[in-house]
């Protein structure tokens, strides 16, 4: 359902609003599902047994900005990083691919945002627009609407730009259920404002998909058995030192279905990362939560 006009201008406003917020603080969010017919047996003690799997390299997304630190990224050294993160749930390296019984493609960059080249323009062609409209109606008792009108389409059409954009990074990150839940409350909330300030923004990701290795190669079919998606604004960070807190969070969350999306407060500096306390989005009771971490 496409958002109302109303909800287009308070959430153009709020995403305005919240742009001070944002520039202060990273969250890492993690959005992680699994099939229902996924089920891992668990060991003497509650542990879930290994799983053996194989990396695919997956598709990059680069974005519109110029960025040298992401367009250094490797597939081998995500991976490498990724690796360590894994193990963590219990999933190692297969000895090679006949024998993996995960195949997980991992697909990385960064998301793209809408930004109005006409933005200055269109706002002051409204300003103008609405002042010439209330000057004739002040002498003359009447106005012609047809520039006001024209000035509120161009911004109208801007504001619908920007939703896209935001709708388009809500899938590709895991938040589209979660927001579309958000927008059926009759008044935008404060969550609402916070996941689309967040898609509004450019944000590194990894995205992890696991398939059925082995019925891939026998049956020569795909079945995806779970898929993890993490990510955190990337202005004023960069994509190196973001990885390996992206694969921290991760850490707890691999192959696990949560209710909620899960958001991490943290500090990413060279040689150490740190991460605060965890929050979800909805009430639903998630099945595990990343730890508190400071390493």
């Amino acid at each position: 359902m496409a958002p109302s006009p109303f909800r287009l201008l308070f959430a153009t406003a709020a995403l305005l609003a919240g742009g001070l917020l944002s520039a202060r603080e990273n969250f890492i969010t993690a959005s992680a599902i699994a099939g229902s017919d996924y089920q891992r047996p668990k060991d003497a003690t509650g542990a879930p047994r290994p799983e053996s799997y194989v990396f695919s390299e997956g598709k990059f997304f680069e974005g519109t900005t110029v960025d040298r630190g992401l367009e250094k990224a490797t597939f081998t050294g995500i991976t490498h990083t990724l690796a360590a993160s894994l193990s963590k749930q219990n999933y190692f390296p297969a000895a090679d691919m006949a024998s993996a019984q995960l195949l997980i493609m991992v697909h990385w960059g960064t998301t793209t945002v809408y930004e109005d080249p006409q933005k200055d323009i269109n706002q002051q062609n409204l300003n103008d627009a609405i002042s010439s409209y209330n000057a004739s109606v002040d002498a003359t008792g009447k106005a012609d609407p047809s520039q006001l009108n024209m000035a509120l389409g161009n911004k109208e059409t801007a504001q619908e730009s920007t939703m896209g954009a935001i709708n388009r990074n809500a899938v590709l990150l895991g938040y589209a259920h979660h927001l579309e839940k958000a927008r059926k409350e009759s008044q935008p909330t404060t969550e609402e404002i916070t996941m689309s300030n967040e898609l509004n923004e450019e944000r590194y990701f990894v995205i992890l998909m696991a398939y059925d290795n082995q019925l891939r190669q026998k049956e020569h079919k795909s079945r995806v058995l779970w898929i993890t998606r993490l990510s955190v604004r990337s202005p004023g960070n960069n994509f190196t030192e973001a990885l390996p807190a992206l694969a921290k969070v991760g850490s707890e969350v691999f192959g696990q279905q949560l209710d909620d999306l899960v958001r991490v407060k943290a500090s990413m500096n060279p040689g150490k990362v740190t991460l605060g306390e965890t929050q979800f989005t909805d009430t639903a009771e998630p099945k595990k939560a990343p730890a508190k971490t400071d390493k």
